[in-house]
């Protein structure tokens, strides 16, 4: 199997197109599955040793008992879409908390948290996805299970 060296998307005109890549015959070798890409961060008052990063989520979720720990869940404004999961199931938010500040390090993230009705993940609180990634400027990369903050 052929593996390109670089292959680049560009999007104009709000379509993704590929660039065309130079080619190498030599095999990648399969890495074995890193687990959990998590994160340390200060939510509020509570230190979480893991909020989930995931590239493919549209929102940061919580669920509802942990904005009731963060004294948040009475201050909701409403939610204007619904969420679809993977399965193809979709369900509405209890509502959007915006501009909460999260800590990561010394840099502080203002976060629109979408909470949830849902059994709280005491091993994952915290889901953070593409909101998150773009405000911060992420860089991820996930062999090395790392994530830089270009802004």
């Amino acid at each position: 199997m052929l593996w390109p060296t670089v292959i680049k998307f560009q999007r104009s005109e709000g379509v993704y197109s590929s660039v065309q890549p130079a080619y190498f015959t030599t095999f990648l070798p399969k890495v074995k599955d890193q687990g959990k890409f998590t994160l340390p961060c200060t939510l509020g008052h509570l230190e979480l040793d893991n909020a989930l990063v995931d590239s493919g989520a549209s929102i940061n979720l919580i669920s509802l008992s942990m904005a009731e720990k963060l004294g948040i869940a009475g201050a909701l404004q409403r939610p204007t879409t619904s969420i679809m999961f993977g399965d193809a199931t979709s369900k509405s938010p209890l509502g959007v908390f915006k501009n909460y500040h999260l800590k990561i390090g010394e840099c502080i993230i203002q976060t629109d948290l979408t909470v949830m009705e849902m059994e709280e993940e005491k091993d994952l609180p915290l889901l953070l996805g593409t909101p998150f990634l773009s405000t911060v400027g992420a860089s991820i990369d996930f062999h090395k299970q790392e994530v830089i903050f270009t802004r």
